[in-house]
């Protein structure tokens, strides 16, 4: 799948996984309820994937973005 690909090292997939990664730190969520609660909201993603995607190793696309800032209860503003 095109993009699916791993990272070479160095290469960034995604410009907002560490942002989203201090999000999910610092309300006290596990990487495991992460992933669980994108699940709830409809987008099928494993632990690992979610993994890849904070450590910028994994596309992100605007559908994704956009739900993993409502379960982490911030807007686009916040990305700042």
């Amino acid at each position: 799948m095109a993009g699916r690909k791993g990272a070479k090292a160095g290469e960034r997939k995604n410009l907002f996984g560490a942002k989203l990664k201090a999000f999910r730190l610092a309300q006290g969520i596990a990487l495991r309820d992460m992933a669980a609660r994108l699940e709830a909201k409809g987008w099928e993603v494993s632990e690992g994937t979610w993994g890849h995607v904070e450590a910028g190793r994994r596309l992100l696309t605007d559908i994704e973005l956009a739900l993993a800032l409502k379960v982490l209860r911030r807007k686009f503003s916040d990305l700042d």
